[in-house]
């Protein structure tokens, strides 16, 4: 009787501890994902920046050297 309800106890321990990994684990990868994704899009929108920068660079100087 009272190894039974260890057994089962020890089950249930189980399980929750299984469940609260997976859960936590699941947490871990939403985060990171969240986090590449917030830093990918500062990634793309620091180039984009930068390439719209260098354009306008390029063209003020064609303009400088060549004229309108």
């Amino acid at each position: 009787m009272l190894i039974r309800r260890n057994v089962a106890l020890n089950q249930i321990i189980k399980a929750m501890w299984i469940h609260r990994n997976v859960a936590l684990n699941q947490k871990i990868k939403d985060m990171w994902i969240h986090r590449n994704v917030v830093f990918i899009q500062e990634i793309k929108a620091t180039w984009k920046h930068r390439i719209s920068a260098l354009i306008q660079y390029i063209k003020a100087m064609w303009v400088q050297e060549c004229g309108p």
